[in-house]
């Protein structure tokens, strides 16, 4: 065999095998994608005004003065997350267990009032896990077109 007609038989093999890992990528994007309920062709999205809301509940019921990350809805979980200013205590909130409240701090005095945040920040999550668990149930299980 020649030496172009090899180098033209390894180029096609490589190229064929590009395209299956192509696929490959692109069909698990398509099956990981599809658990997130607020992508493109999901069930559903939150509104800002929903999302807005949440904020303002989170901010009566806990801290004022917090920065809010992305409440992401999926098919079997919710994940919501921020940071309470005051304190430096970022906080994540995930439907994936009964107790999916995780918070991370640097150097942190457990005074009353810090003390306090932590027992309010508790105390939403267990709304807020009771709203979104029965929200994704509404969704999931077609009850609901929201």
């Amino acid at each position: 065999m020649s030496k172009s007609r090899t180098g033209s038989a390894e180029y096609d093999s490589m190229k064929s095998m590009l395209n299956i890992m192509r696929e490959h990528v692109k069909n698990n994007k398509k099956s990981t994608n599809s658990n997130l309920l607020n992508e493109e062709d999901s069930q559903r999205q939150l509104t800002s005004e929903e999302i807005k809301l949440e904020q303002d509940e989170f901010q009566k019921a806990v801290a004022i003065n917090t920065d809010f990350g992305e409440l992401k809805l999926y098919s079997d979980n919710a994940t919501w997350d921020g940071v309470i200013l005051p304190f430096q205590i970022s906080w994540t909130f995930s439907l994936e267990d009964q107790d999916g409240i995780y918070i991370t701090v640097n150097t942190f005095q457990l005074r009353d009032d810090a003390f306090e945040i932590l027992q309010k920040l508790k105390a939403y999550y267990l709304v807020w896990r009771d709203k979104w668990e029965k929200e994704i149930k509404n969704v999931v299980g077609g009850n609901d077109t929201i």
